[in-house]
């Protein structure tokens, strides 16, 4: 796409355009694509015996994947600058759902693991 290694602060190309306009997809559009990749996935792994992991797949989601991104990016970010990245309006929002205290130790021990 003729993109920069790192984007600017200016940067307009959006990362996943429509093949038919160029322009940015639709949450929609991007949540089907996502959805369909699983279900690639639950399906290879189905016909693979693996049926457990098949089966924890199951549960996945584009909102899913917001929140595991979410969870990673605690290591750089703090709560007021990922508030802002995940757009919502009060850092409450962020700190209850994405790193409750209670939830800290677990979100740090789960970046750990491979996906």
């Amino acid at each position: 796409m003729g993109l920069a290694p790192l984007p600017r602060i200016d940067e307009d190309t959006p990362i996943l355009p429509s093949t038919k306009t160029g322009k940015p997809l639709k949450q929609d559009s991007v949540n089907n694509i996502v959805e369909e990749a699983f279900d690639l996935v639950i399906s290879t792994l189905t016909k693979s015996g693996k049926k457990k992991q098949a089966l924890d797949i199951a549960g996945a989601s584009s909102h899913w994947l917001r929140h595991t991104g979410a969870t990673q990016a605690l290591d750089e970010l703090n709560e007021t600058m990922l508030a802002e990245e995940l757009g919502h309006a009060s850092v409450k929002t962020t700190v209850e759902i994405y790193v409750a205290p209670a939830h800290r130790d677990r979100i740090r021990k789960g970046s750990q693991r491979k996906l």
